[in-house]
């Protein structure tokens, strides 16, 4: 399943995609607008949020789409449910 979707600006930093159920984490390539999602079970519906990422750290701070669900899927929890705070790995901006 690809996943697309429209960014605010350009940024540096990688692009969350989070998947449930599993709430698996994938990371797209800084400046992408699409994600393509392997390894799904056709019988299954998902849910998908992308994040991007504002401020690397520990831990990192995401901000998160609302969530897309598929093959009727619903998300879980309350709407104002706050995403749990991503660790991400320090990055060393390019040289040059």
């Amino acid at each position: 399943m690809t996943l697309s979707w429209k960014t605010a600006r350009k940024t540096e930093y990688p692009v969350i995609v989070q998947q449930a159920p599993d709430d698996r984490l994938m990371s797209a390539p800084a400046g992408s607008t699409t994600y393509t999602v392997g390894k799904l079970d056709p019988g299954t519906g998902y849910c998908f949020k992308v994040g991007a990422v504002v401020a690397l750290g520990r831990p990192s701070s995401v901000a998160w789409s609302s969530a897309l669900c598929v093959r009727g899927a619903a998300e879980t929890g309350a709407e104002d449910d706050v995403q749990p705070p991503i660790v991400l790995p320090l990055i060393t901006p390019p040289t040059g």
